[in-house]
């Protein structure tokens, strides 16, 4: 009876050192996996602070150009405006012009183009009809 208190004591004891073994085996690997995970979470945050960086840069790059292409359709909605109260302006005074549906002649427009390169400065008469700078005749009518 003495020999079977022995062996189970001795198994006991044995089982004992086996569970410490594998118990401080299993904290080893455990405190390794935490290990990997802290580096791995230091990764990700430096990761993620890269991210929110770039993130609120494109943000403002993006408020910028917003800014910019409001600003851009004001300017081309009142260049719009203009541009029509022009071209209404002109179709206006070609309306009252009567030489304004006519076609110009041949002869005319070569002594525009003299009096360009010549840099004869052309004007508008008070009459609101094209004329020479030099002679003050209608050139349009011509």
């Amino acid at each position: 009876m003495m020999k079977v208190l022995f062996n189970l004591r001795l198994f006991v004891f044995i089982a004992g050192i086996a569970g410490l073994f594998g118990g401080t085996l299993w904290l080893r690997m455990q405190y390794q996996q935490v290990n990997s995970l802290k580096q791995q979470n230091a990764s990700l945050k430096s990761q993620l602070e890269q991210l929110n960086t770039h993130l609120r840069h494109l943000k403002n790059h993006a408020a910028t150009l917003s800014a910019a292409v409001a600003e851009q359709q004001i300017t081309q909605k009142k260049l719009e405006e203009k541009n029509n109260a022009v071209r209404k302006a002109l179709q206006n005074k070609l309306a009252e012009n009567d030489c304004a549906d006519k076609s110009v002649p041949d002869d005319v427009i070569r002594l525009q183009r003299d009096a360009l390169k010549h840099l004869v400065v052309s004007r508008f008469s008070a009459a609101g009809k094209f004329t020479d700078a030099v002679s003050g005749t209608c050139l349009r009518c011509a």
